[in-house]
């Protein structure tokens, strides 16, 4: 079946060549991953971007909150969306990628808070001590699977990354789970509102992959996701995939 896959990915590849095939996206703001503003629309964007561009794929990326973004594509109406974290309960609607990149799930208090924990092989342990706070979430996020199956911690629903840290700073909150790289991007940006009134606690909590999910009701679907996979191999294998990391990763604080 694989075999049979690869010669239709082949064929598809060598009949577009002078002529692009388009696919459809969804997805949101998530600086510094992938945003409107961003330079290149961030990282995650543009190695998605590159790797269908060496498959000649045509991308047409429609911004949206996430929740309709995973909804929307969810029930067909665009090929796939990203990026994505893997949950059963989103594997049932989605054929996944190969991992694009990897982003560093953390948990982030006020600079004054004297909130400490312990990190457990079992996170739930490490759940348990910190029981007592109020932790702010993002709706519609997908954060560690422990910490979103417990259903004994408050958990206070925002919007966005930026309204979760607003009810940080305003006390709202305890603690918020955020991705370490969305986090100091958001406070740079953000420097008046945000300097020095946060920090990270430590240890980090989890390394999740991201990647892009292709919707089971779109066209050809899994045909465009193994195409997609062939992408980002040639990539990888051609250093580009390395050159786009390098300069995201050295500069994205001067992403405007």
């Amino acid at each position: 079946m694989r075999i049979f896959t690869l010669i239709i990915i082949l064929l598809l590849i060598n009949n577009s060549y002078g002529k692009n095939l388009t696919i459809k996206l969804s997805t949101m703001d998530w600086y510094p991953y992938v945003g409107q503003s961003t330079r290149k629309n961030g990282i995650v964007q543009n190695i998605i971007e590159s790797a269908f561009d060496v498959i000649n794929y045509d991308m047409e990326t429609n911004f949206m909150p996430w929740d309709n973004a995973l909804n929307e594509t969810m029930i067909g109406n665009y090929d796939a969306v990203f990026p994505v974290s893997l949950t059963e309960e989103r594997e049932k609607y989605f054929y996944y990628s190969e991992p694009v990149y990897y982003n560093q799930l953390v948990f982030m208090a006020s600079i004054h808070s004297k909130i400490t924990y312990n990190k457990y092989d079992n996170l739930n342990k490490t759940y348990d001590e910190l029981k007592k706070y109020r932790f702010g979430v993002v709706r519609g996020y997908a954060n560690e699977k422990n910490f979103d199956q417990r259903t004994d911690l408050t958990k206070i629903i925002s919007n966005n990354d930026t309204s979760n840290l607003l009810k940080l700073k305003n006390k709202t909150v305890d603690i918020i789970y955020i991705d370490k790289f969305v986090a100091s991007f958001l406070i740079f940006k953000m420097n008046d509102q945000f300097k020095d009134q946060f920090k990270f606690l430590e240890p980090d909590l989890a390394k999740e992959a991201l990647y892009i999910a292709f919707s089971k009701k779109a066209k050809d679907a899994l045909i465009k996701r193994d195409s997609f996979n062939a992408g980002l191999k040639k990539i990888k294998e051609s250093g580009l995939y390395k050159e786009i990391l390098r300069n995201f990763q050295n500069n994205f604080t001067q992403t405007k």
